[in-house]
């Protein structure tokens, strides 16, 4: 009897055994897939939604607004007035990116919020703080702009396709234009220079050579002058 009873014993333990590796196996299946495998709260985390990302790239265009005015604030002190025009203009393109960001939260019926940075913002040597923005303008652009562009051509979100569209062009434009005055040279030491900003789409030029916005289409009388 005593070997019978071992033997069920036996039997019951594998079969557990077997149950267990077989919803750790599924588990397994469901992240390669994709599928979010249950938490031990048996709930998948949630997938944000195209709102979320747009919240995300408001909240950092705000505060890139706050840092490049800073910086411009900066740059005047350290006698650049050319390069604080640049990061004036810069800063202004910003905030515009971010209103338009902003009125397509409404629309979509969520409420617009910046958060603030974990840190203040590093105020340094106009040359380091030119690097800086280019760097931080960069990552906007390839990361949070990147992920919602993918996620609302996904969903054929249009409106939202075309805000992160015009953030995208945007940001480029801006990464030109500071690595360019991060290099320096002749033609950015002298009095403040005008800059003009899209109000519809935050493309910022140094002339308006063109009757229409080749990212937005809006007349040139839609730019306005900043310096």
């Amino acid at each position: 009897m005593s070997g019978k009873r071992t033997l069920r014993l036996g039997l019951a333990a594998c079969v557990s055994s077997l149950l267990a590796c077989g919803g750790w196996a599924q588990g397994v299946g469901d992240e390669r897939a994709g599928v979010a495998a249950p938490t031990g709260g048996g709930q998948a985390e949630k997938k944000p939604t195209v709102t979320d990302r747009l919240q995300v790239v408001y909240s950092r265009l705000t505060n890139q607004a706050s840092e490049l005015a800073a910086f411009a604030t900066k740059a005047d002190e350290e006698k650049d007035p050319r390069i604080g025009s640049l990061l004036r203009a810069a800063a202004r393109s910003s905030q515009l990116s971010a209103n338009l960001i902003a009125e397509q939260i409404r629309q979509a019926g969520g409420k617009p919020e910046a958060k603030p940075e974990p840190k203040p913002v590093d105020v340094k040597g106009t040359k380091d703080n030119l690097k800086a923005a280019a760097a931080r303008v960069r990552s906007l652009r390839d990361g949070p702009v990147a992920d919602g562009t993918t996620q609302a051509n996904a969903e054929r979100n249009r409106d939202a396709v075309r805000v992160f569209r015009f953030a995208r062009e945007s940001s480029t434009e801006l990464v030109r234009w500071l690595e360019d005055a991060a290099e320096g040279g002749e033609k950015w030491k002298g009095e403040k220079r005008e800059f003009f900003v899209d109000r519809t789409c935050g493309r910022l030029v140094d002339k308006l050579d063109f009757e229409r916005c080749p990212v937005c289409q809006s007349r040139r009388d839609s730019y306005e002058r900043v310096n």
